[in-house]
């Protein structure tokens, strides 16, 4: 089973008195992280240490502390008694193991309801899984034999095995992180009900109760801080923004109605107050994601007097870039129509490019690419596509390209020839020009000559030997 604190209560006899060899052991850390104890193993498990004189076992961790003293358990009358802890954070997994020929009278009389109970050397150890709502256990404590104290054992476990049938009994190893919120945060609602009902001339009873609801609320935080950095199994709180601006924003409420009441009562609010650097990392993701979310929330908890260093991070380090300042719609408009004209007007140019030498048809390709750069930065914005993806939970790496710069490149690239009929062939060069001339001058010589030749033979020419005149068809 998990638990965030664990007890072991070992009871012996000292005269008349009931007296205990105590042990306790705590984890404290931001995520609220939970001991892991193994209460049904026979032998001491590898890297685990033994709890209660082998009653069970916990696993061993570096974060763990320790402490043991001899105790005294709270007599009440007909043989009960009673062990009342109110500071303990999240569940608290208690063991009582019983003296050697004594057991509990019987199930009834234990309170609350036990997680489990087992014979251990001859003697009956019981288990309690307690909530931060629950801070007394009580039982009565009777003369047994062997034989008793198994019947006592089953009849423990039957009844423990009924309520947790009913979900009554809590098992924080066996919740998702959504019932685990949930409970907590029933369990808070519930001490601030338990604390609004208390008179107010019922000074001490408030305070107590006032330091049971902001440790239920602490522990609703760290579940929702939990749910906020599970990967295994992925949930809705996994990495939220949202939700971690609503459970911030529930933050600055609770503590500002916990320094409220603490004033009347005589409490110093820097008791009540959580770790500096507890919410630093969800501060650290709403300021990233949703700034004016940020900077309302941040103001919330300077005046309630909360800590905002994971606020002051991000947007100190916003505050020193330069705002990029949006180009007015007046300027953009006239540049899209301007832009627009010339862009049409280089593309009849290129349509007609066969009338321009080799140097002018390139510049004009030119032209065209660079218009229609602009034109596509004007009609589209400047990101034409943009891809995000994390590198870690606080830092993300981005990229964009311009519409504008993309459309030019590509426009360099490729000369706009699509823009000129299919049967249209390519400009014809100088030299090709100066041989076709050529050609013609030729072919008009030669019809000239050819006609000359003709008219020669079909008009009147004189025989000079005989004085006579003649054509073509005959003699005169």
């Amino acid at each position: 089973m998990n638990a965030n604190t664990v007890e072991a209560l070992t009871l012996h006899w000292q005269g008349s008195d009931l007296v205990a060899d105590a042990e306790r052991f705590e984890i404290e850390t931001d995520l609220a992280d939970s001991l892991i104890l193994s209460w049904n193993a026979t032998g001491i498990p590898d890297g685990y240490a033994s709890v209660a004189q082998g009653a069970a076992f916990l696993r061993n961790d570096p974060r763990t502390k320790t402490f043991q003293q001899k105790s005294k358990p709270n007599a009440h009358p007909q043989n009960e008694y009673g062990w009342c802890d109110t500071a303990h954070q999240g569940i608290m997994a208690l063991i009582v193991v019983f003296p050697d020929g004594h057991s509990p009278q019987n199930a009834a009389t234990l309170s609350p309801v036990p997680f489990s109970a087992k014979i251990f050397e001859n003697r009956i150890a019981v288990v309690w899984a307690l909530s931060t709502a629950e801070h007394e256990v009580r039982w009565q404590i009777t003369p047994s034999t062997p034989t008793q104290t198994a019947q006592t054992v089953r009849e423990i476990n039957e009844r423990a095995a009924r309520e947790r049938d009913k979900d009554k009994q809590p098992n924080i190893g066996i919740q998702t992180p959504e019932n685990h919120i949930r409970l907590m945060g029933e369990n808070r609602d519930a001490l601030r009900r338990k604390f609004d009902d208390l008179p107010k001339n019922q000074k001490k009873a408030r305070k107590d109760a006032l330091f049971a609801w902001n440790t239920a609320a602490r522990d609703y935080f760290s579940a929702c801080i939990t749910a906020f950095f599970t990967e295994a199994p992925r949930t809705q709180y996994t990495d939220s923004a949202g939700w971690a601006a609503d459970w911030l924003h529930d933050l600055v409420i609770h503590y500002g109605c916990i320094k409220a009441e603490s004033v009347p009562l005589g409490i110093d609010f820097q008791q009540l107050q959580p770790h500096l650097l507890k919410f630093k990392e969800l501060q650290h993701v709403v300021a990233e994601r949703e700034e004016a979310a940020a900077r309302q929330l941040r103001d919330d908890f300077v005046r309630v007097g909360l800590p905002t260093f994971g606020f002051d991070e991000v947007l100190s380090a916003m505050a020193g870039r330069k705002p990029t300042e949006d180009v007015p719609k007046k300027i953009w408009i006239p540049a899209l129509v301007f832009t627009s004209v010339l862009l049409s007007y280089f593309m009849i140019l290129t349509w007609r490019s066969q009338s321009l030498d080799e140097s002018r048809q390139d510049l004009a390709n030119k032209m065209f690419a660079l218009l229609a750069g602009f034109s596509a930065l004007f009609i589209g914005g400047t990101a034409l596509f943009a891809l995000e993806f994390p590198k870690n939970k606080t830092a993300r790496i981005g990229f964009s390209a311009t519409a504008g710069i993309a459309v030019f490149a590509f426009v360099w690239s490729y000369s706009p020839y699509w823009f000129k009929p299919k049967d249209a062939s390519p400009p014809v060069a100088s030299t090709d020009a100066h041989r076709i001339a050529a050609q013609k001058l030729d072919t008009e010589i030669s019809a000239r000559i050819e006609g000359a030749l003709k008219s020669l033979e079909n008009s009147e020419h004189v025989n000079w030997l005989d004085g006579t005149t003649s054509t073509n068809e005959g003699t005169a």
